[in-house]
């Protein structure tokens, strides 16, 4: 609940922006960025000195929540999860700067809707792929 408040509040302000700024979609992209990165960031960095309650196998082998070591350890042995996340970074860029472009030249409600509705076509698409294909479940 506190996640769409957020963002309805994050949208809202995005608009009020646009119109009382002249501001480029691709610099809110790269301030919402930092600000994201500043977020997840900080949080990582609290997680790190927090101890794991459960056993060590459920926490990554460590005895900590998050271990930045063993997330830069993985992504210097792992090419492909590398390439995955640059491909993320840049999926997320995109689909950001396309919602702030909806926002910019509509508003901030049909932005909401666009969000709302690719969640119902990925719905859908995962629905028809499990209806017309058939599989079996390992027993």
């Amino acid at each position: 609940m506190g996640s769409l408040v957020f963002t309805g509040l994050q949208n809202c302000y995005e608009e009020l922006l646009f119109r009382k700024y002249s501001v480029d979609v691709f610099q809110l992209v790269g301030m919402e960025g930092i600000f994201g990165l500043a977020m997840n960031l900080s949080l990582v960095l609290i997680f790190t000195f927090i101890p794991c309650p459960w056993d060590a196998s459920k926490c990554g082998g460590g005895a900590y929540l998050e271990s930045l070591r063993l997330y830069f350890k993985q992504l210097s042995t792992n090419g492909f999860l590398l390439a995955l996340c640059i491909i993320y970074i840049f999926t997320i860029a995109i689909s950001v700067s396309l919602a702030l472009t909806i926002t910019k030249k509509i508003n901030s409600v049909s932005r909401a809707l666009a969000n709302i509705s690719r969640t119902v076509l990925v719905w859908v698409f995962g629905f028809a792929v499990t209806k017309f294909t058939t599989y079996k479940l390992e027993a």
